[in-house]
This record gives C-alpha cells, sequence and structure tokens, in this order.
C-alpha cells in the first residue's frame, strides 16, 4: 500500500496502557512468550549470557566482560535481571556463577516472564515465609520471592508482568540485564530499553536482542536504518556506552552506564491506520509538532 493511504493517529497514555496490557495478557502462560531460547532441550542448552557475549567482535566483547566482571566483583549488593527468562536457567546459572566468585557481594537474581509457575529458580516462600518488606513487594510491585540453597549470598525473584510495565515501577537498580528473543514480541521495544537502561546503576550493562525487529520510522514512514539510529543514539546519550553487533540478522545491543543521567531515545509512540490494519509503530523526532503522540522519554 502506497505511504500517502497511511495515516498517523495519537493516543492517550490510557489507550497506550491498555494495549500494553491487552498485549501481554494475550500471550500470558504461552510458552513461546518471554522464553529462553532451548530452555526445553537440556542437551543443546546455551547460557543466553555467554551467547550473548559472543555476538561482539573481540575488542568489544573485551570491554563488556571486563566492565561486567568489575561490576560483578564489588563486595556490595548486586541486582541481576532476565528479561523473559523462561524456566530461567540462564539467570540461576550466572548468578550462581558471579556469586561463586565473589562471596563478598550479595546477588539478587529478578526473572521476568509470562509464566511465573515454570520458574526454576527454587521454591516460591509460601505466605508464612514472607517478611513484611517481601509482602510489600508482591503486593505492590509483583516481584514474587523465592528460596533458594545453593549460595548462602544468592536470593531470587520472580515478576509475572508485561516488561514494558515492569520496568517503569521496578524499584531498585540493576547492575546486570539481560535479554534474549522477547523484545520483538513486544508492541514498544524501545520503551522497554529506556526504562530498562534509567534503571541501570552507574557501570551497569544491558544486553538486548531482538530489540530492533520493528524498527523506527520517520513520520513519512520511512524505516530509519539501524546503523543511523546507532548513531543518533550515540549522539543523543554521551552518558552511555552503547555496541552492537549482528548474529544472523538479530541485532545485539550492549548498553553501559557511565553516568547517572537519563537515556533518550527521541521517539514517540502513534497509532498507524494502513487500509483495514492498525497498528503501533515508533517515529524518530527532536519536534514532533501537531503530533499528538507519546513520547518514549517521558511517558
Amino acid at each position: 500500500m502506497e505511504k500517502s493511504k497511511r495515516t498517523i493517529i495519537g493516543l492517550t497514555r490510557k489507550e497506550l496502557e491498555g494495549l500494553l496490557s491487552y498485549s501481554f495478557e494475550d500471550h500470558r502462560g504461552r510458552g513461546y512468550f518471554y522464553n529462553d531460547i532451548n530452555f526445553d532441550d537440556h542437551a543443546s542448552y546455551e547460557i543466553i549470557y555467554d551467547k550473548l557475549i559472543s555476538h561482539f567482535a573481540v575488542d568489544e566483547r573485551e570491554t563488556l566482560e571486563t566492565q561486567i566482571e568489575s561490576q560483578m566483583s564489588k563486595p556490595v549488593l548486586l541486582r541481576i535481571m532476565d528479561q523473559g527468562c523462561g524456566y530461567a536457567t540462564t539467570l540461576s546459572r550466572i548468578t550462581h556463577r558471579f556469586a561463586a566468585k565473589n562471596m563478598g557481594g550479595q546477588f539478587l537474581g529478578y526473572g521476568v516472564s509470562g509464566d511465573l509457575k515454570v520458574m526454576s529458580l527454587g521454591f516460591k516462600k509460601s505466605r508464612f515465609e514472607l517478611t513484611e518488606e517481601e509482602k510489600t513487594l508482591i503486593e505492590k510491585y509483583g516481584i514474587h520471592p523465592f528460596n533458594t540453597y545453593r549460595h548462602d549470598n544468592v536470593q531470587f525473584f520472580g515478576i509475572e508482568d508485561d516488561l514494558h510495565q515492569v520496568m517503569g515501577s521496578f524499584p531498585y537498580n540493576l547492575d546486570l540485564v539481560l535479554s534474549d528473543h522477547t523484545y520483538f514480541h513486544l508492541i514498544a521495544p524501545w520503551l522497554a530499553l529506556k526504562r530498562t537502561a534509567d534503571r541501570l546503576t552507574v557501570g551497569g550493562v544491558a544486553m538486548i536482542r531482538t530489540l530492533f525487529q520493528l524498527g523506527v520510522r520517520t513520520f513519512s514512514h520511512d524505516q530509519i536504518k539501524d546503523e543511523e539510529f546507532l548513531g543518533i543514539l550515540e549522539e543523543e546519550n554521551p552518558g552511555y556506552e552503547l555496541l552492537s553487533s549482528h548474529c544472523r540478522g538479530h541485532r545485539t545491543l550492549a548498553v553501559i552506564k557511565r553516568e547517572d543521567v537519563t537515556f533518550k531515545t527521541n521517539l514517540h509512540l502513534g497509532l498507524v491506520i494502513d487500509g483495514k490494519y492498525k497498528y503501533l509503530n515508533s517515529f524518530y523526532s527532536k519536534n514532533p509538532t501537531g503530533k499528538d503522540l507519546i513520547a518514549v522519554d517521558t511517558f
């Protein structure tokens, strides 16, 4: 269909929140949504952390490994999140891996998924075992604690909710975030990325794959090339270091937070009417004059 026949219309905050919630509920509990790759084939299972690291060129990989190892060696409380954790095998293994190397640190792992019941993070705590703080985490943020017995300096939590909403209200900063085969399911992946970057500690790292699948467009509906948009993000975010790599057509983006500043995208969300179809798109503009769209950076 010709570009001229596509119409961009605005939407309200309430409408967008409704779309995010509806999209998640439509997939809740389904195995293909928010899943680790190969989680059902333990013989060929590949730790997602190692897989994502391997996508980068040698010098970029060294930068990432050095930064993550430095962050994970601090004798403080450290938080790791797997966005789309499936059975949470990767989350469990890498959290224990870092905890075994750094017995002076305390490691909290958070799995975000479409199905809390399948997370293999130990035993979900019963009501009578919960502290008052843990009760508040469940009631206010949907963060459910698990018991684990392998390392004394490790605890896990599970969250079954829409990733955009989780990152909008998550009460803590994060030191390491992983995601593979999740962001291309999201209807507003750049909103999830912006909120994730904002939640990183200074020195924290996020590695995200399939973020670019839906693309970014101009108001004339032209798609901005990935490399061009990466250049825009780098220019707008001097407080962050961005690294990217391809792997079989799926770019992996790594974000290292170098300064305590918010992440900027200059993206705006709007509905597109294209014949009988209606869908949500991300549009890049520093000045969306006359467009009743929702700014990702202030939503």
